[in-house]
């Protein structure tokens, strides 16, 4: 949604073609340097208790928040949006996800019934 905002109608097939190419690109770099952490950690524990794999996803969980802290700054909304402040962002998601999914759950129960009963 960011890219369909901040570019141009006419750029937006080459920016999305290199933004799919540096998730690719990421991807394949992630991967590849989880592999490695694995026959690392598999070789040289530091914790006993952990396995190698959960050390690749202690590790992973570090980069990703380090990645996310270092970029949150740098992008910024294009076009005008309302502020929320966090009180209504946590009431919102509070009220409503519980009821919506009561209300799918009541909903399909009462098509699972009638399914049921034919």
């Amino acid at each position: 949604n960011f890219l369909l905002d901040a570019v141009t109608p006419g750029k937006r097939g080459r920016c999305a073609a290199y933004m799919n190419t540096l998730t690719a690109g990421c991807v394949i770099f992630g991967s590849l340097l989880g592999s490695f952490l694995i026959s690392f950690y598999s070789n040289n524990l530091f914790i006993e208790s952990l396995s190698a794999l959960q050390h690749v996803f202690i590790t992973s969980s570090f980069i990703r928040i380090s990645v996310v802290i270092l970029l949150l700054t740098k992008f910024r909304e294009v076009r005008r949006v309302s502020d929320w402040s966090y009180l209504e962002r946590f009431q919102r998601v509070v009220r409503i996800t519980p009821l919506a999914g009561d209300a799918f759950q009541f909903i399909a129960g009462m098509f699972r019934n009638r399914l049921r009963n034919k």
